[in-house]
């Protein structure tokens, strides 16, 4: 989640794992697979993902309080959330 490549992506991470690796933001460009038009509702199913992701993302977010529980949502039960940001 926040998969724009501005400098640098997790996709090599990802796919070097063997994972299936489906970026998303709100505008469309590099490494964006899935483009959100609603910041606080994506347009993916429930548990949809075992892992998320969201690196340098959250510190731009104007409402974490709305977002993590989205993370959640597309997340299955049981499901890694990694989130990377600035303190």
């Amino acid at each position: 989640v926040g998969s724009y490549d501005v400098n640098g992506t997790y996709r090599p991470l990802v796919e070097g794992l063997g994972w299936q690796y489906t970026g998303l933001d709100l505008q469309p460009g590099p490494n964006v697979d899935i483009v959100a038009s609603n910041p606080d509702r994506y347009p993916i199913a429930d548990g949809a993902y075992d892992v998320v992701i969201s690196g340098s993302t959250m510190e731009h977010v104007a409402r974490p309080w709305r977002w993590v529980p989205e993370l959640v949502r597309i997340l299955r039960p049981g499901g890694l959330l990694c989130i990377v940001t600035h303190w």
